[in-house]
Parts: C-alpha cells; sequence; structure tokens
C-alpha cells in the first residue's frame, strides 16, 4: 500500500540533488534526513485537506484509488505509458520506503523516470572496463564511479589508463574534471566512521594504485572507502558520467574468469542515478559537481545527438585494432567501440570460429583454457556489444534495498504452483563458500534441488528449469572452483516485458 507520506515524498519538488545545487556545501546525507525524515511526525498537519485528498472526517481519499494508479502518480514518466505490470512491481518497491526511505538511497521523487539504452554489454569483464575507459575519456565535466571491489589489475588498468587520458584531453582544451570515486575496502576505523576520505598516498599506491595528482593535472580525483561493518558492504557497480549517462554493470573492478553485464542508460533517470550517487558519497562535495545544476531531464539524449549518433569514420568491415592496457585505442561513439569488439572475435587469426571465441573468453588468468565447442555453436555469433535501434524514452525505476532481502523460494514455488515456467541460469559453483554460511539458504545446487523436491507434481516439476552456464566455447559448465569459465550476471526478465538488472547476489 502506497500511504500519503510515500505519495508526499514521491510528489515534492526538492531532491538531494536540487538542495545540493542550491548550497553545494551541505552533506547530502543529512540533507536526506531533513527532506524526508524530520518531519514525518507533521506530515498531515502541514499539509492541507485539498493537497493531499483527505476529506473532513481525515479519510485519506487515496484509500479508495487504485494501487496501480497511485503508483502512476508517484513517478515521472512523461509521454511512455508504464504496463500494469510495471507499476505492480513498481508500487510495491515504493511502498517499502514507508519504514525506511533511507533505504531507497535516492530522492523518492527520483525513483521512476524514464530513459533509453542504446548498448547492452554481455562479455567477459576486460570489454566492460573498455566501454568504461571510453565513456570516462570522452567526460567534460565530472565523473562518479562506485564499485564494491577495486584491486590493481589488467582490467583497472583500462580504467586508470582512461583517467590519465582524460586529463590530457582537459588539458588541451584549458579546462578542469571532478572526479569522485567510492569503494569498498574493509578498514577496522570504519566501526566508527564508514565513509574514509582515501589520501592520495594510499590510493596512488599499494593494491589499488590510482593516478597520482601528478599523472592527472586536470582532474580533481577524490576517493572515498565506504564499509557498514556487521550491517553489511558497499556492492553498488555504477558509473555517471557529466550527468547524462548511467552505467550500470554487475562487475567489479579486478580480473577474473567471469561473463558480466553492462547497460549503457540515458535520458531522464541519469538524474536518478546521480541523486543515489550523492547520496552514496554521503560527505560534502569539496570540490562540487559542476553540473549540480544541470539536469538530464532538460538536456538532449546524448546517444540521439546528431554528432552523437551513426558518425563512423570506418567502413563496417574493417577490423580495428584491439583496446589493451599496453595501446589504448579510445573510440568516437558508440558504433565504433561495437565494431572494435564484435569485429575481431572471428578475425582473430586463430583458425577456427571457436578459437576466436576462447581467445576472447580467456583473461589474464586464464590465458590457456581451451575451447572444445564444435563450429556449428559459433553459427549464432557472439556478439559482446549489442547496440539497439534508437527509441523514445520507457519507464524505469531505480530500486535500491537494505543488505538483506526476503528469501525468494517461497514466491518461486508460488508461480509455479499458478502455472508460471521458471527458468534459472546459474554458475556452478559460484561462491559456495560463502553460501554455505549460516541464513545463506545454501549453493545454487542445493537451493535448485530444494526447489524442485518442494513442487508436489510432475506437471509442476516439469515448469521449474534450471540450467547451468556453459561458456560459448565449451560443451558443458566447468564449476566456478577451476577460474576458466563463470558467469557473475543478475538479470531478471519478466513475461518478455520487465527487465531488472540487479547487483546482488541472492
Amino acid at each position: 500500500m502506497i500511504t500519503d507520506k510515500v505519495y508526499k515524498w514521491c510528489k515534492q519538488s526538492a531532491t538531494v540533488t536540487s538542495e545540493l545545487g542550491e548550497d553545494p556545501s551541505q552533506c547530502p546525507t543529512k540533507v536526506f534526513k531533513k527532506l524526508y525524515e524530520s518531519h514525518d511526525h507533521d506530515l498531515h498537519s502541514n499539509e492541507s485537506g485539498d493537497s493531499l485528498g483527505i476529506s473532513a472526517d481525515g479519510t485519506s481519499s487515496f484509500e479508495q484509488i487504485d494501487h496501480l494508479q497511485r503508483a502512476l502518480a508517484c513517478g515521472n514518466w512523461g509521454p511512455s505509458e508504464p504496463s500494469e505490470l510495471f507499476l505492480t512491481i513498481y508500487g510495491d518497491a515504493i511502498s517499502s520506503l514507508e519504514k525506511s526511505p533511507t533505504s531507497g538511497v535516492v530522492s523518492p521523487p527520483l525513483m521512476g523516470s524514464t530513459g533509453v539504452v542504446p548498448l547492452t554489454i554481455v562479455a567477459p569483464l576486460p570489454d566492460l572496463c573498455r566501454h568504461l575507459a571510453n565513456c570516462i575519456a570522452r567526460a567534460k565535466y565530472e565523473v562518479f564511479l562506485a564499485t564494491n571491489f577495486w584491486i590493481h589489475s589488467d582490467a583497472s588498468t583500462l580504467v586508470t589508463n582512461a583517467i590519465k587520458e582524460l586529463s590530457k584531453r582537459a588539458g588541451q582544451r584549458g579546462e578542469r574534471i571532478v572526479m569522485k570515486m567510492v569503494y569498498d575496502r574493509g578498514d577496522p576505523r570504519q566501526a566508527w566512521e564508514n565513509r574514509l576520505s582515501v589520501p592520495e598516498d594510499q590510493y596512488s599506491g599499494g593494491k589499488v594504485r590510482l593516478p597520482s595528482a601528478e599523472d592527472i593535472p586536470n582532474v580533481d580525483l577524490q576517493v572515498i572507502n565506504f564499509h557498514r561493518p556487521v550491517f553489511g558492504t558497499f556492492h553498488s557497480k555504477f558509473t555517471v558520467i557529466d550527468r547524462r549517462i548511467a552505467l550500470l554493470q554487475s562487475s567489479n573492478i579486478q580480473d577474473n574468469d567471469n561473463l558480466e553485464m553492462l547497460t549503457h542508460i540515458e535520458g531522464p533517470i541519469v538524474d536518478s542515478f546521480y541523486d543515489a550517487a550523492l547520496l552514496s558519497w554521503g560527505n560534502p562535495l569539496d570540490p562540487p559537481f559542476p553540473l549540480l545544476k544541470s539536469a538530464a531531464r532538460n538536456a538532449p539524449i546524448p546517444c540521439q545527438e546528431p554528432e552523437g549518433a551513426g558518425l563512423s569514420l570506418n567502413k563496417e568491415t574493417d577490423i580495428l585494432a584491439e583496446h589493451t592496457t599496453t595501446s589504448p585505442c579510445y573510440d568516437i561513439n558508440l558504433e565504433q567501440e561495437a565494431q572494435r569488439i564484435n569485429g575481431r572475435i572471428y578475425s582473430s587469426g586463430e583458425g577456427s570460429r571457436t578459437g576466436g571465441v576462447t581467445r576472447h573468453l580467456n583473461t589474464t588468468i586464464q590465458p590457456d583454457t581451451i575451447g572444445d565447442s564444435p563450429e556449428i555453436d559459433q553459427d549464432i555469433e557472439m556478439t559482446p556489444y549489442m547496440t539497439l535501434p534508437e527509441h523514445e524514452p520507457v519507464a524505469m525505476a531505480l530500486v535500491n534495498r537494505e543488505p538483506y532481502g526476503e528469501p525468494l523460494l517461497q514466491p518461486l514455488l508460488n508461480a509455479i504452483r499458478r502455472g508460471v515456467v521458471v527458468s534459472c541460469y546459474l554458475c556452478l559453483g559460484y561462491n559456495d563458500a560463502g553460501e554455505l554460511l549460516p541464513f545463506q539458504n545454501g549453493t545454487n545446487e542445493m537451493f535448485a534441488n530444494r526447489l524442485y523436491n518442494s513442487l508436489n507434481s510432475d506437471e509442476e516439476k516439469m515448469r521449474l528449469r534450471v540450467f547451468y552456464y556453459v561458456g560459448k566455447d565449451q560443451t558443458k559448465p566447468i564449476h566456478n572452483q577451476f577460474k576458466k569459465r563463470s558467469c557473475h550476471i543478475k538479470l531478471m526478465i519478466v513475461d518478455e516485458q520487465i527487465a531488472i538488472q540487479g547487483l546482488s547476489e541472492a
């Protein structure tokens, strides 16, 4: 149920971002508490009956309005028309703010919005970092990067090279870039202070090795180490570029064997990611972001601008040089990026199409893994970078939660029993040691077995379909303990209408 209190939060004009735009010296988390927590007891007394639809006898007219209508009224959907299924899910999500508005990690008026997706990436982790690197290098004003785990690696070097390129380009324009980073590297001091400012001598050395101020003279880089002992880690992985582009990815910044996913998002929803970035940073902004008063909702969508769409100096058949840590190749737009990545897979001189896929999936930690799939398996080609046709903004919601959630077992069983086909794509053995800890509900195999044995009839069991990830060049799953072909993607698709990209394991 969407209460009057939640409705009021969603309809007010002030947000953390707008308040910081007026006074950047404020602390984002304190602004949030002032807006949404300080005066809960006055919500009704401070509003007229007309503004909240409260009748003379104290009964809210919203009690008579359908849940879907309330959800529709609590978002900024523009000309888009959210589906009934979308509104049902969104309504449930915003209802949870009643007990803990801070758990949303975004100002409620920004939780529901619209956006476009010009690019999705499903690929080994280095390909995600290559796109992240390109977006950073093309930035003009500011960058916010959040990740759970960062360690010096080939993956991180792709990003740090881009920060150096960013500084170089800014210097050529006579400008400076503001860049802020948040990661989670546990520190005993975080028992008292969750957000620790990381000094340059620490973040530029050791296992992190971000660029020093001397290396990036035209970038004001600040780093925060954010961890909440006992309560949970900072597990977000997203980046906001110039308040116009948001990158949502499943990966940390490290070398591993994972298949990962990144979604490139533009449009008004970027303001929501921006607000979440400010709350994740949590501390006063010094220096402030230059675009605090320049909302994405009032700006052209970058991928739909003439200078950003379709511009390419290469023929579609050209094989472009690989973007590596020792030889960076920065592209002018998404199409050229896709051409550089996709065009090399089956043209890498390996002698077979499967060999080309193997070369692409092999990373620094497992360069010698051998693919055994037949050539016919490559008839449906591997396409890591999927550029999508231009489309009108669609309804989107930014949903965060506390570091725990309701068990999924019973809802999945309920869905199967009412006739829904549930298909689970899992990674064999992923994080088994962690999942065997108390209250984690067991490994993927244990969970699948428990699901199956909880179903009563053969008909119900036929509607449960469990698959284990098999690399594009393989014929069978490889257990995660071997670190050769793992999958770290978190994605849910419902009725081919709703896509939910997540950042957490279940």
